[in-house]
């Protein structure tokens, strides 16, 4: 059994040491089991045949923040995919690149960016897994969405969550928000994390 922590990981430790309980948190168990969550009934989608629906080659991921989990996630389902990360946070971007990612982003099958999601207009196919944080996005009709949000608004002492500025009371609002296709909703579901709910839908733009 092996401990410690992986190279890349402590690299940024040693850069960034003002990172390092924010890069704690991008590992924490329920970011890591949300992601899977992601990855499982999106696996389960494409088993049940939506291929023709896509994802297509090129998936972005907006509020992408390190992609330390989700991204090598996607890429073991779709080795031959381009990703297009997307975060405001220009450290966190830099250390995708040149930390975490450096072969992927020599070879151009990474490309990240510092830039603001609500700014950018989406086709394709969407992972946004950080939809609390920001107005709804923009996407072009046909676009495969692969959504997560929360009802997390105030801590457990009752204090708001400032940066959490877009929470949904429930799936169906995330849907209505993205304007997602009734006849095409591959996915609708929720994780209850007691002090908060998760939400998450996968289906494609009107």
């Amino acid at each position: 059994m092996n401990f410690g922590i992986d190279p890349a990981t402590a690299t940024v430790i040693k850069r960034y040491p003002h990172r390092a309980t924010d890069l704690v948190k991008s590992f924490s168990e329920r970011q890591v089991v949300c992601k899977q969550w992601l990855v499982e009934e999106l696996t389960n989608i494409m088993k049940h045949g939506i291929k023709k629906d896509r994802p297509h080659k090129r998936i972005y991921i907006a509020g992408s923040w390190y992609g330390n989990v989700l991204v090598p996630l996607i890429l073991n389902m779709f080795p031959d995919c381009d990703i297009r990360i997307h975060d405001i946070n220009e450290q966190v971007i830099n250390i995708a690149k040149n930390i975490y990612f450096p072969d992927l982003v020599e070879t151009k099958q990474l490309k990240p960016s510092v830039l603001d999601s609500q700014n950018f207009n989406y086709n394709d196919t969407l992972i946004n897994t950080s939809c609390e944080h920001m107005k709804p996005l923009k996407c072009t009709p046909g676009t495969l969405m692969i959504l997560q949000s929360n009802n997390y608004t105030h801590d457990k002492d009752g204090t708001p969550i400032n940066d959490h500025v877009n929470c949904v009371k429930d799936v169906d609002e995330l849907i209505t928000q993205y304007k997602m296709r009734e006849d095409k909703i591959f996915y609708k579901g929720e994780k209850d994390f007691v002090t908060y709910k998760r939400f998450m839908a996968i289906g494609l733009r009107k």
